[in-house]
């Protein structure tokens, strides 16, 4: 598994941890991270960091299957985009 982080700014993606897990008997994972944000990250801007996950899962059989999702996280609990007609 390796978790990246960036956010919308001028910051290269850097890998934040790299690992191994084992699933469960069902098959199923966690996982278990503290989305720190970057050092020079403005809090009053309200910035938005990029989480990326991407693990690699190695069947009994011996075939691998990957996915990948992104985790976004930030200092506020909410983020409204709208397109609004300049005459209603």
């Amino acid at each position: 598994m390796n978790y990246y982080r960036n956010f919308y700014g001028n910051e290269e993606s850097e890998v934040m941890v790299t690992g191994e897990t084992k699933t469960d008997a069902s098959g199923k994972f966690s996982i278990d991270f503290i989305a720190k944000p970057t050092e020079n990250a403005n809090k009053e801007q309200l910035p938005v960091f990029n989480y990326r996950i991407k693990t690699s899962v190695t069947d009994l059989n011996g075939e691998t299957h990957s996915a990948e999702t992104t985790v976004k996280v930030g200092y506020h609990d909410l983020i409204l985009n709208a397109t609004i007609p300049s005459k209603i």
